[in-house]
């Protein structure tokens, strides 16, 4: 019995929460192509067509639900980019700014990329989310290296070291987003006491902005 509680107190420390069977430098050396299968629009008379093939850093991505369109991308390659081709040809769409908030033909394509990647074959994939030798791991391997390269502007290299934990950034980020609340929470609450401190007035009493007059 204090056995038992010994070792789930050790696992419960020494373990990562999101602990995985493979690591950054894996995801990048991974060679595969996969199809994600899908009934096409209206009874599949519109083919449903979605293929993932990854060399190492070389990814591309051709997918059709009602017109075709191919995306490719070289996580080893700066400047941050992305290849698009259609029915009008290729585009060469590069980064220029950070895409939070930002409208651009990179940020755009980028955000729709990214995602049917998590909305389509995230979900679609067979297998379990933790093994590399499924179609599931292999494009969540795959989703967590675009973030690095498109979101985070790290360009990976065969000649050092993968230096960043991949599948810690999307965890970051989310954290950062559910803390926003409350640091805008703690804001209005601040600013509230500076109210009341300079003019004695309670904060309920405080005149709301629909209440002012403008002269």
């Amino acid at each position: 019995m204090f056995y038992n509680k010994f070792r789930f107190l050790f696992l419960l420390i020494f373990l990562p929460f999101d602990s995985f069977s493979f690591e950054s430098k894996q995801c990048l050396d991974l060679k595969f192509e996969v199809d994600i299968e899908k009934e096409g629009l209206f009874f599949g008379m519109i083919p449903y067509r979605f293929k993932i093939i990854k060399d190492r850093c070389e990814v591309k991505i051709q997918y059709q639900e009602y017109t075709p369109v191919s995306w490719e991308v070289d996580l080893c390659r700066e400047p941050v980019h992305l290849k698009k081709t259609d029915w009008f040809g290729l585009k060469i769409l590069k980064k220029e700014k950070n895409c939070k908030g930002v409208t651009s033909p990179f940020c755009d394509q980028w955000s729709l990329m990214m995602g049917t990647l998590r909305d389509e074959a995230l979900i679609l994939a067979k297998g379990e989310r933790d093994s590399l030798e499924t179609d599931h791991g292999k494009i969540y391997c795959l989703f967590h290296l675009l973030q690095a390269y498109g979101d985070y502007d790290y360009i990976f290299s065969f000649h050092k070291d993968v230096d960043i934990d991949i599948f810690s950034l999307s965890k970051d980020k989310l954290l950062e987003k559910c803390d926003l609340p409350e640091k805008e929470e703690k804001a209005s609450q601040l600013e509230l006491e500076q109210v009341e401190t300079s003019t004695g007035i309670e904060p309920e009493a405080v005149p709301q902005d629909e209440d002012k007059v403008i002269f």
